[in-house]
């Protein structure tokens, strides 16, 4: 990471019957769309909690960022496609403080 992450999108999301193994193989691309967008302004960890829920977790150097690329969705076509794989159950915005 080149600066300072201080930005946490927290995701929880619910992939539909039978998108697991679509969502992973669409993931690595994803990635790669921000990337050529954002550089290393963000990094993104992607968790299975213990109840079957999927936790996105992407740390942003600004906010901003992420709220252009929602706000521009053209911009990222493989997150229209995720979307249409899952079911979201929360989104949570944190400041790293420590």
């Amino acid at each position: 990471m080149s600066e300072a992450h201080r930005d946490l999108e927290v995701v929880r999301i619910a992939p539909l019957v039978g998108m697991q193994e679509e969502l992973l193989t669409l993931r690595p691309k994803l990635i790669e769309e921000y990337r050529v967008l954002f550089g290393d302004r963000f990094s993104a960890t992607l968790s299975e909690a213990e109840d079957g829920e999927w936790v996105d977790v992407w740390s942003w150097v600004d906010r901003a960022d992420a709220e252009h690329a929602l706000a521009n969705l053209e911009l990222v076509p493989s997150f229209v496609e995720w979307g249409r794989r899952v079911e979201l159950r929360s989104l949570t915005w944190a400041k790293i403080i420590g």
